[in-house]
């Protein structure tokens, strides 16, 4: 699958999700934008950024990589996302939904989570399945 039409689709399931929590859902009519749609959420107006993730590494102790930067294909040029382009960003391995504040994206290229502790038991820098995955209460927590 080609990297516009993975990405795509990972828009498509972040609004399905997002359909099942009753939140709203604004998609604009262009793609020039640097968010992918708007969300109406507790009367606040939030900008999100979808990417889609693929695993790395072999079997259940894989991570999935998410890509954080947009390209513009005319100018040869790569930026990573702040809160001036986007308010949140939703994560999609079409397993699971990931939800990242500013806090999270904010000047990085890339995301990784696992869905399960490393064999070495490592926690420094290792970002695990359950703190991240969308939730209302992950999301109360990131607008709080």
């Amino acid at each position: 699958m080609n990297p516009k039409a993975q990405g795509e689709k990972g828009q498509r399931i972040a609004i399905g999700e997002l359909a099942k929590w009753d939140i709203d859902v604004a998609i604009p009519l262009t793609d020039n934008l640097p968010w992918d749609f708007i969300i109406a959420y507790k009367n606040k107006l939030l900008r999100v950024q979808v990417k889609s993730g693929k695993r790395k590494g072999r079997g259940i102790e894989g991570s999935i990589e998410f890509g954080l930067t947009t390209s513009n294909w005319h100018r040869k040029t790569t930026k990573k996302y702040s809160i001036v382009e986007c308010d949140l960003m939703l994560l999609c391995d079409y397993d699971s939904l990931y939800v990242l504040g500013p806090q999270d994206f904010e000047g990085r290229r890339s995301f990784n989570i696992r869905k399960n502790p490393s064999r070495n038991k490592q926690v420094k820098g290792v970002n695990l399945h359950d703190d991240y995955v969308f939730s209302i209460e992950r999301l109360d927590k990131l607008l709080a």
